[in-house]
């Protein structure tokens, strides 16, 4: 029989800092102020505090900002490619 890749096991939760839940608030509260507005929080944001909870839950350290790569900073075998 083959796995079909899904497990039983529930979905990890991790509890969210009280300042994203204080973002969500914000956001339903701007929507009652403004009707017919959407203030969707977005991908960037949402990234980032994705990243910064993924860190702190798993110990994981993060890099900072992202660079452009370079040639210098590229393996050999990207090199080639790049050319």
């Amino acid at each position: 029989m083959q796995s079909s890749g899904v497990t039983d096991k529930p979905p990890l939760r991790i509890k969210l800092p009280a300042p994203v839940a204080d973002i969500y608030r914000a956001v339903a509260e701007l929507e009652r102020l403004y009707p017919g507005c959407k203030f969707t929080p977005d991908g960037h944001l949402v990234g980032s505090i994705g990243e910064g909870i993924a860190a702190e839950h798993f110990g994981l350290k993060l890099h900072g900002k992202s660079k452009p790569a370079t040639t210098r900073s590229m393996p050999r075998a990207m090199k080639s490619r790049s050319s």
